[in-house]
């Protein structure tokens, strides 16, 4: 038996065991930190410190979502799937499969080359992609306000959102009812604004983020597991990791809503973590599943003996970081 922090204070039969040094029989030691409300676990006994990984820029940019007071709601799910964990890792860090696994997205969000914005801080990796309607210049008002209505589906927490500013968009109607803004607005600053009316009515502090923050999906990467895509008030956190059979084509994901409520709500609506014991059961939202229909069948994809390589574009530069940093920790080279 051992004591909580993993020293040997016992063993059946001492008499047989004969004399031993328990100081020296005690657990593997593992380094234990938290990072924006998240336990870190890392195996490796000469590990740096977690602050010292993560970063200062990183740590920075992330402290005024206030990551660290948000909640599970609505859905945490651990289930079994069909690929390889780096599958995993691999489509959620680049845009370019939109246009093939995601169509719904096609009219609320561009694909346009150049559009998205890449950040590098050492091992870890952040895009934002400008949460706004597709081809803005040529969708008329009226389109564009449809598009932030239909976001609802992929983006739940637009749902609260919505009421405020369908009664904002209302004060821009002229008697036709036809909308009438001014340069200096746009339906996306309409979005922004009702957005931080609405959080800071349920008493966050957003203070410290940006009217881009308000609206934009910023998506980020601590190597080599950690992918969480964070709006103002909500994250959704994926975290793949190998499958205990050690079968290199199946892996786990664990999958969590989290959300920034007032304090005194936070228990009654944090979500019990669910372990999905037959495959395909769980009901994602709809471009999560279409994410986990798609990794499956490319996993099939890779196994195929007869390819040796594989072509990145431009879009998939994050992908390509990824890859080079994964390579360099299994050549024993963590610098």
């Amino acid at each position: 038996s051992y004591a909580h922090d993993g020293r040997l204070v016992g063993v059946a039969r001492p008499d047989l065991v004969g004399p031993i040094d328990k100081e020296q029989l005690g657990l593997l030691p593992v380094s234990v930190d938290c990072f924006a409300g998240f336990i870190f676990l890392n195996p490796d006994p000469d590990a740096i410190p977690l602050a010292d990984f993560i970063g200062r820029d990183v740590a920075k940019g992330l402290a005024p979502y206030r990551l660290e007071e948000m909640v599970p709601v609505g859905m945490d799910v651990k289930e079994a799937l069909n690929c390889n964990w780096k599958v995993i890792m691999d489509a959620f860090s680049e845009g370019y499969h939109i246009i093939g696994v995601h169509p719904e997205l096609l009219s609320i969000t561009g694909v346009e080359a150049g559009a998205t914005r890449h950040g590098f801080y050492g091992d870890h990796r952040m895009v934002v992609r400008p949460f706004e309607i597709k081809n803005l210049n040529q969708c008329s008002l009226e389109q564009q306000v449809e598009g932030i209505r239909s976001l609802t589906s992929t983006f739940p927490s637009v749902r609260e959102v919505l009421p405020l500013f369908e009664e904002m968009i209302a004060g821009y109607r002229n008697s036709e009812g036809e909308l009438d803004l001014s340069e200096d607005i746009s339906v996306r600053k309409i979005l922004q604004t009702a957005t931080r009316q609405s959080l800071t009515a349920q008493g966050m502090d957003v203070s410290g983020l940006t009217d881009d923050q308000m609206s934009d999906n910023q998506a980020w990467y601590f190597f080599p597991n950690f992918f969480g895509t964070i709006r103002a008030g909500e994250m959704t956190v994926i975290l793949p990791m190998p499958h205990p059979s050690g079968d290199p084509g199946r892996c786990l994901w664990h999958v969590t809503a989290y959300k920034w409520l007032p304090v005194e709500v936070r228990e009654k609506h944090r979500a019990k973590l669910l372990v999905v014991e037959t495959p395909g059961s769980y009901p994602y939202f709809l471009a999560l599943q279409q994410d986990y229909d798609q990794m499956q069948r490319q996993q099939e994809g890779l196994s195929n003996l007869a390819l040796k390589s594989a072509r990145l574009v431009r879009e998939e530069v994050n992908v390509a970081q990824f890859h080079h940093v994964l390579d360099r920790y299994m050549a024993g080279n963590k610098d």
